[in-house]
């Protein structure tokens, strides 16, 4: 549902709070797949959020720093961290 920006409101606040414990949690397909949703979501969101907007940027930096992240997940996940900061 966060892949099709629907009910952020509610759902970013639970899914930042599962990427605080596990950057790298696992939606429906890959290890950092969630993480990657959240960082596709509409600007709009984050201009509502700049506080959720901060968290999401630490718990991306951190992703990086996790050492059973194999390089596809980091491919992925640094692709839509780029879209994201260029967007925000």
């Amino acid at each position: 549902m966060i892949g099709q920006n629907f009910s952020l409101d509610y759902l970013m606040p639970v899914a930042i709070e599962i990427l605080k414990q596990n950057p790298l949690a696992e939606g429906n397909f890959y290890a950092g797949d969630l993480l990657v949703n959240v960082l596709r979501v509409n600007s709009a969101f984050w201009s509502k959020f700049p506080n959720l907007k901060l968290e999401v940027i630490k718990i991306a930096d951190e992703a990086f720093e996790v050492p059973t992240i194999t390089k596809i997940e980091f491919e992925s996940i640094r692709e839509a961290y780029d879209s994201f900061l260029k967007r925000i």
